[in-house]
């Protein structure tokens, strides 16, 4: 009886973790831009365009682990364990994690709103001014935008320097790649 169990679980974690690295591998890849253009002599050429993947890499992750968040509360109920047992666990867990982890969830939270917003972008060059350090003054250019930080290769050494995203919302930031017009 023991082993039926162990294989029923072993299946259903086989196909959850294959259903979501499908849906993450759909995700990133639809992301990826090509752009075909008819000539006058109507061959194709087609142009790759430099897409900014990071809106598409973070949903793929981030459905990755809803579904697998999901499957473990399907195995749980499925050997028999109450929904109000399943419940009451999460919400001890969650509790926790929140008050634990508070800085971490700001850099999320601000790097979802930094993907969302455009202010910056893979490629952009910007200026930060950390309140909090001195008054530091970092300048680069951004070369990775991910949901916990931002790297930026400074202009004279070419050293990277990670900032976290709760940075950007306390610190005073200037892109110099963006051309305002009135």
């Amino acid at each position: 009886m023991l082993a039926v169990y162990i294989i029923r679980t072993i299946i259903l974690v086989v196909i959850f973790f294959f259903i979501a690295s499908l849906i993450k591998v759909n995700i990133i890849s639809s992301g990826k831009g090509e752009v075909s253009k008819v000539n006058v002599d109507n061959s194709i050429t087609y142009i790759k365009t430099v897409n900014d993947n990071n809106i598409y890499n973070q949903t793929g992750n981030l459905l990755f682990y809803v579904i697998l968040f999901i499957g473990l509360i399907i195995i749980l109920l499925s050997h028999g364990i109450e929904p109000n047992t399943v419940l009451t666990i999460l919400g001890s867990i969650g509790l926790a994690l929140a008050l634990s982890m508070q800085t971490i969830l700001s850099n999320v939270i601000y790097g979802i709103k930094l993907s969302f917003n455009k202010t910056i972008k893979i490629g952009d060059t910007i200026s930060i001014a950390l309140p909090n350090m001195n008054q530091s003054v970092y300048k680069g250019k951004v070369t990775d935008i991910s949901l916990f930080n931002v790297k930026i290769a400074t202009d004279k050494t070419e050293e990277q320097i990670v900032i976290p995203n709760n940075i950007f919302s306390t610190g005073i930031t200037t892109n110099y790649s963006v051309i305002y017009k009135d």
